[in-house]
């Protein structure tokens, strides 16, 4: 299964994608600066912002289940 994992970079998501890559599905991680998200191996990590929507439709691709940690100006339109 594909789950995109908003929030990853948290100190919820981390654990959360830690423990999603360990069960062996794929985690891509959405994050503002991909570049300092320290996330475990296997974890794809790419660069998008729930607070600008637009951002959104490439992390979304072949995605099939999402985590969302909702920033509750934009959720209804994520």
């Amino acid at each position: 299964m594909n789950i995109l994992l908003t929030g990853a970079t948290g100190k919820v998501g981390r654990h959360v994608a830690r423990s999603l890559a360990d069960s062996g599905h794929h985690v891509r991680a959405l994050t503002r600066t991909p570049a300092t998200a320290a996330l475990p191996a296997g974890v794809e990590v790419v660069e998008g912002d729930l607070e600008q929507p637009r951002s959104l439709p490439a992390p979304l691709e072949g995605i099939d289940r999402m985590y969302l940690f909702p920033v509750p100006e934009t959720a209804h339109e994520v």
